[in-house]
């Protein structure tokens, strides 16, 4: 096995980050695609990911390639928020492709992906497509806490009470 890799079933990233450990210098994110999805994850690793760390993204085109992705939209908002080197690998257009705009892309973290991360936080105001269980969400706010300044956790947070109430309305209103 090269590296340190762990499969951790059943776990959610701040159950385990600590365990994998700091100085990451690649990560294939791949989650759910819809918010809050990607970028929960992405502002958990951040802190454990070293300069110069690459980051994979699966599906930035997700909402785009059916119509019953519309709500898949994570990857594409995390991507277009996160400060970074970006690359991406435009597929040539040979005429036969409904789209040339890739469907993996990848980001360079540097200090400006660190300085600006508020970009990030901000996405999670976007309307979500699921709420996590509120044991999740407390994991998630907890190892929050640990690594960012309270004013980014005041913007989680306040995602937090706007989503729920929209879910809640959603369902119930």
């Amino acid at each position: 096995m090269c590296g340190n890799h762990k499969l951790h079933l059943g776990k959610y990233l701040p159950q385990v980050i600590d365990g994998i450990g700091g100085e990451i210098d690649f990560v294939i994110l791949d989650t759910v695609h819809t918010m809050p999805g990607e970028g929960l994850d992405f502002l958990a690793m951040l802190p454990y990911l070293k300069m110069g760390a690459v980051v994979v993204l699966h599906d930035v085109t997700y909402n785009q390639l059916k119509p019953q992705n519309f709500n898949g939209h994570a990857t594409t908002a995390l991507f277009s928020a996160v400060t970074a080197n970006k690359f991406l690998n435009f597929i040539p257009d040979d005429g036969r492709s409904r789209y040339v705009y890739p469907n993996i892309a990848a980001f360079q973290i540097n200090e400006q992906t660190v300085m600006n991360i508020e970009n990030v936080f901000l996405t999670m105001i976007l309307r979500w497509t699921y709420l996590p269980s509120q044991g999740e969400i407390n994991l998630y706010r907890t190892h929050y806490q640990r690594y960012y300044p309270p004013e980014l956790c005041a913007i989680f947070n306040e995602a937090v009470k706007m989503n729920l109430y929209n879910l809640v309305m959603a369902n119930y209103g």
